[in-house]
């Protein structure tokens, strides 16, 4: 979906991927799955927060709202900043609307 807004993004499957990126490179905004595959996404806001991102983490799931309140604690004690959480499942144009809050893709 960000793509095909004209947004640059880069997807990963695992927190190992996902952190090895972000030692390339620093993206303004991230969307975490809390429900990433092989992964923990308490394990990727931890690295987050050992690499000092200090971009904005959207999280994302389609379990209970307490589980992206505990990521989101988890994050918060390492000084993440969390943006807007996306609850599954989600229309296309909720996603996208809160993509252009963010700044990242140019009203059409």
């Amino acid at each position: 979906m960000l793509q095909s807004s004209g947004v640059e993004s880069e997807p990963f499957h695992t927190a190992t991927q996902a952190l090895a990126a972000l030692d390339r490179r620093r993206p303004a905004v991230i969307f975490l799955d809390v429900a990433l595959l092989q992964s923990d996404a308490v394990e990727v806001v931890q690295g987050l927060g050992a690499r000092r991102y200090g971009g904005v983490v959207h999280l994302m799931s389609g379990g209970h709202p307490s589980l992206i309140e505990a990521v989101e604690r988890a994050g918060a004690r390492d000084g993440l900043r969390f943006g807007e959480p996306l609850y599954k499942p989600f229309r296309r144009d909720t996603f996208l609307a809160l993509v252009q809050r963010t700044g990242l893709a140019k009203s059409h």
